[in-house]
């Protein structure tokens, strides 16, 4: 008459374990989505770039200058566009081109050069001021 029911489960231990692995892991994969995030806003930079760039090669090839802006080009702003991370400038000093992007609302920025090579100009030797 006296019989012993045991109770089967999981203990106290065994699932604060569980909840603490979970948790991490989901930390891990969190950090990685943010740096993945980075990247891809650093990207849409460089397609802005070398959009620009690209377009500003041709002009130049068909009219022997490069064009002041981007209506010249025939281009869209791509920093117009919704959800943009970037407003984009062009700058002609003495017949040199610069093409820059700047991150809005922030310190960081990229430039590209003649060679198509791309630069970021957010670290201090050249910090870039952007509205």
């Amino acid at each position: 008459m006296n019989e012993i029911k045991s109770e089967e489960g999981f203990s106290f231990i065994e699932l604060f374990v569980t909840l603490i692995i979970i948790a991490v892991l989901s930390g891990i994969g969190f950090i990685i989505f943010l740096n993945m995030a980075e990247r891809q806003i650093e990207r849409e930079a460089e397609v802005g770039l070398r959009a620009i760039w690209s377009a500003q090669q041709d002009h130049f090839a068909f009219f022997e200058q490069y064009a002041a802006s981007l209506a010249d080009l025939a281009l869209d702003d791509p920093g117009a566009v919704k959800g943009s991370h970037f407003n984009y400038e062009i700058t002609i000093s003495g017949g040199d081109l610069q093409l820059k992007a700047c991150r809005k609302n922030t310190n960081r920025g990229y430039k590209i050069d003649r060679g198509g090579n791309i630069t970021d100009i957010s670290d201090p030797p050249n910090p870039v001021t952007c509205p």
